[in-house]
């Protein structure tokens, strides 16, 4: 019988230092891709962030800036559209717009008088058909726009809050969408919560949090990037290790970061950020053509993890690892525990959408290229 073990995938999450600590680190730690993540890379990128000192507000429109190793670059936020694409919400509305005046305009209630004033009177006049639709659309989007609050929890993150996801969320607010709808209540709950383990957020205290991650709709930096298409280099590997489920504070503490910013950036252009990554393993019978899921179980947890991480370290060699990337793969305790087990090939394929995947090395240094297929006998 001759057998692979493979690894495909795998599932992502990015963090830049300031998002590891403290009470939105340990919020970090609740994404249910970062309980599944087993392998990290240490990275060197350019320096991506917010501008923090800047926001522009245009109607339902949020302007905001990146800076990119120095060079700043203007991306227009849309959160109805964000909101658009919440499940359920496609089910109920025929577009955005739709679904934008249904909520203003049957279950917003204003905060300030003069607002307030400005909308009671034009949904006055509009209903007794004075004012014309377009014109009360344009009111009320400035009314949206004075609501808006958007707020820099770190460089890194951006969070916005707004009236129409406040509506959605609102599980005490009497509406006639909610009893028409009840179980849409529910769903974009479920939705908004779904990236997240519910066991480990019950656990955080929210009034140390800048924000309500409920009913805020948060961008981080490089959902941004991604959205808006932003070439921001390749990422240099230095260091691939295992994440053992540890917090940031032991994975990766403050002094470690200085020590590490001090002997590899070369300006304040450059940052060093970690991504998190959690494969899913496979194991292929070749001579039958399919996949034996019981066969992992000849394998424990710890041993899969190093075979995957010693193989990703010889294939990209980073500067910082020693093990694994000379020497002769038949001398690693886990080959000898997979060749006694009649393995005869490692197959892994990183293969991840988005322009912070964009991984190299001194040895590896495909440019331009998410993909990375590594093949090897044993």
């Amino acid at each position: 019988m001759s057998k692979s073990i493979g690894f495909t995938g795998p599932s992502y999450l990015f963090l830049t230092p300031n998002e590891m600590y403290g009470e939105i680190g340990k919020l970090k730690q609740c994404l249910k891709n970062y309980k599944h993540a087993d392998i990290y890379f240490l990275t060197k990128m350019k320096h991506v962030k917010f501008n923090e000192k800047y926001t522009e507000i245009k109607k339902n429109k949020i302007i905001i800036k990146i800076i990119c190793a120095g060079v700043e670059k203007e991306v227009v936020l849309d959160p109805i559209e964000h909101i658009y694409k919440i499940k359920h919400m496609k089910n109920i509305f025929q577009n955005k717009e739709d679904l934008f005046f249904y909520m203003l305009h049957n279950e917003y209630t204003t905060k300030t008088r003069y607002l307030h004033f400005i909308y009671t009177n034009s949904k006055r006049l509009f209903m007794a058909k004075i004012l014309s639709r377009k014109i009360y659309i344009n009111i009320l989007k400035y009314i949206y726009s004075k609501e808006i609050k958007v707020t820099f929890l770190t460089p890194y993150t951006v969070s916005i809050e707004e009236p129409i996801l406040k509506i959605i969320v609102d599980e005490k607010k009497n509406s006639e969408y909610k009893s028409k709808f009840p179980k849409r209540y529910e769903d974009v709950q479920k939705k908004l919560n779904s990236e997240f383990n519910e066991e480990c957020i019950s656990h955080i205290n929210y009034d140390k949090l800048p924000f309500n991650h409920i009913r805020a709709i948060n961008y981080s930096i490089d959902q941004v990037v991604n959205i808006e298409n932003i070439d921001i280099g390749e990422q240099e590997i230095l260091y691939i290790g295992q994440t053992e489920r540890e917090p940031f504070a032991r994975l990766l503490p403050h002094e470690k970061l200085q020590e590490l910013g001090l002997t590899y950036l070369r300006n304040d252009k450059e940052a060093i950020v970690i991504h998190l990554f959690g494969f899913q393993t496979w194991i292929f019978d070749n001579n039958k053509d399919y996949v034996n899921i019981n066969e992992i179980n000849k394998l424990t947890n710890k041993e899969i993890i190093t075979t995957l991480e010693a193989e990703l370290i010889n294939y990209f060699k980073p500067i910082m690892n020693s093990d694994y990337k000379h020497g002769e793969r038949k001398n690693w305790k886990h080959v000898k525990k997979l060749k006694y087990l009649k393995y005869k090939n490692i197959i892994i394929e990183q293969d991840i959408d988005g322009l912070y995947c964009k991984f190299k090395t001194k040895k590896i240094d495909i440019k331009n290229k998410n993909q990375h297929i590594i093949r090897t006998s044993i």
